[in-house]
C-alpha cells in the first residue's frame, strides 16, 4: 500500500434509498443495487419520474462542494463520520491497517475513494496489507524496501494513473515552439480548454477544470460546445485564428490561488489537483454557490444512533448537534462542476485574440443574404415568428 485515501460511504444514494430501497436496511460493505424488473418497467413507462430520479442523483452529488472548505463545520462532520466508518467497516484490531490508511489531511484533500468492498477485503484471512515501499520485481514476486522478498504468483499494476497535463503528441504553435517549451512553470490553460499562443488549440476539461467534486461527463459535453462554438464563430465571421490572452488566463490563475486559500486541497498531501507534489498551484476550478442546497439538500445520509455509523448517505443533520437552519445561513461554501458550466457555457469573446482572413473584419457580411433565401426556407426565414418567447437564431 502506498499512501492513505478517504474511503467513503457512496454518494448519490439518496434517491435510492428513497426511491427504490423504501429506506430499508442494506448490508453497508455490499452497497451495488440490481434495479429489479418492475424498477425497469417503471422508468420505461414513466420518463419523467426517470429523469426525476436521475436527477436527484446528480443533484446529491453536485451538492458536495461546501465539504472541501478547509475546517468548516460540513468539512469536520464529514471527517468524523467517514473516519468511524472506515472503523467499523474495517473491524476490531488491524491498528497498524488503521493508523495506515486513514489519512491525517482533510476529506478532499486528495481524491475521495467509495471504494465499496475495499476495506472488509483488506482484513480478510487471506489478505496480507504491506506498508513498505516497492523497491523491485524480481522472478520471485516484489522485493519491498524492507529487503523482504513476497512471492507472487501474479501482479496486477493498478497504482493509478498519468493525468495528461500536456499531450502526448508534440503541438507547435506559429513560432515554432512546443507546448512543452511553452509550459515552462506549468499548465497554462484558460479554462482546462485553451491555451495563450496556440490559436485554434482546444483540449477537453484540462488543467483548471472540474476534476474533483460532481460529474465529469457534462464538464466534458460543455467543453466540446464551448469548442464547437469557438470553431463555428471562426466560420462564420472570417476568422483564421483566435486565440486567448495570457492576461486574462493569469487573472484566473490569481482568483484560483485566493480562493484555494481556504480549501483541502492545499494542505499537506500529493495530488495531480497539484501536478503531483504536495505544494503547488491548484489547478481545479474555483466553484461557488449556495450552500443553502448543499446543506438542506445534503446528500449525506449517516445516521448516528448510541454513536454506531449506520452508512448509507443522505441526511448529514441527523449525525449533526449543528441546527441546519443556522448552518443553512451560515455557511456560504459551493459545488464545483455546476459552477464550471456556467461559467463556460457561452464563450467570453472579449478574452480572445484574432486573425481575420480579410483585411475588413466585416467582409463575412458578404452579399447581405442569408441561407433560407437559397434553401426556400420558410422557417428559416421567420424563425422570430412563434408561439412563445424562446430563444432564436438565423442560419
Amino acid at each position: 500500500m502506498r499512501s492513505p485515501t478517504w474511503i467513503s460511504p457512496p454518494f448519490g444514494a439518496g434517491a435510492l434509498n428513497d426511491d427504490l430501497q423504501k429506506g430499508q436496511d442494506v448490508d453497508p460493505g455490499q452497497r451495488q443495487y440490481t434495479f429489479t424488473e418492475a424498477d425497469i418497467s417503471k422508468f420505461k413507462e414513466d420518463p419523467e419520474y426517470h429523469l426525476e430520479f436521475r436527477k436527484k442523483i446528480e443533484a446529491e452529488i453536485n451538492s458536495l462542494f461546501g465539504m472541501y472548505q478547509q475546517n468548516s463545520e460540513l468539512q469536520n462532520q464529514f471527517k468524523d463520520v467517514i473516519t468511524k466508518e472506515m472503523h467499523r467497516r474495517m473491524g476490531p484490531g488491524h491498528e497498524k491497517l488503521k493508523e495506515f490508511i486513514i489519512p491525517k489531511w482533510s476529506v478532499g484533500c486528495r481524491r475521495i475513494s467509495p471504494g465499496d468492498g475495499f476495506l472488509e477485503a483488506l482484513v480478510q484471512d487471506n489478505v496480507t496489507p504491506v506498508f513498505d515501499g516497492i523497491e523491485r520485481v524480481v522472478p520471485e514476486g516484489i522485493k519491498t524496501k524492507d529487503g523482504k522478498i513476497h512471492k507472487l504468483d501474479a501482479i496486477v499494476c493498478a497504482t493509478g494513473f498519468q493525468v495528461a497535463f500536456q499531450p502526448a503528441f508534440t503541438v507547435r504553435n506559429g513560432s515554432n515552439v512546443s507546448i512543452k517549451e511553452d509550459w515552462t512553470t506549468g499548465p497554462n490553460l484558460y479554462m482546462g480548454v485553451s491555451a495563450p499562443r496556440f490559436p485554434n488549440f482546444y483540449t477537453i476539461v484540462g488543467p483548471g477544470a472540474t476534476w474533483s467534486n460532481g460529474t465529469l461527463l457534462p464538464s466534458i459535453e460543455t467543453t466540446v460546445e464551448y469548442s464547437i462554438k469557438c470553431m463555428k464563430k471562426m466560420q462564420s465571421e472570417g476568422i483564421k485564428a483566435m486565440s486567448v490572452k495570457q492576461d486574462a488566463l493569469d487573472e484566473i490563475y490569481a482568483h484560483f490561488d485566493e480562493f484555494h486559500k481556504t480549501t483541502v486541497w492545499q494542505e499537506e498531501c500529493r495530488s495531480w489537483f497539484k501536478n503531483g507534489q504536495i505544494k503547488n498551484r491548484i489547478y481545479l476550478w474555483p466553484g461557488a454557490v449556495s450552500t443553502l442546497q448543499l446543506l438542506c439538500r445534503a446528500s449525506l445520509h449517516v445516521s448516528l444512533s448510541q454513536s454506531t455509523v449506520v452508512s448509507r448517505i443522505p441526511d448529514l443533520m441527523r449525525a449533526s448537534p449543528i441546527n441546519p437552519a443556522q448552518s443553512c445561513s451560515r455557511l456560504t461554501h459551493s459545488m464545483q462542476t455546476i459552477h464550471f458550466l456556467k461559467t463556460i457555457k457561452t464563450p467570453r469573446w472579449e478574452d480572445y485574440d484574432y486573425v481575420y482572413r480579410y483585411k475588413n473584419r466585416f467582409a463575412f457580411l458578404g452579399n447581405g443574404d442569408v441561407k433560407a433565401t437559397a434553401m426556400k426556407d420558410m422557417h428559416g426565414l421567420s424563425p422570430y415568428i412563434r408561439n412563445w418567447d424562446h430563444e432564436w437564431d438565423v442560419d
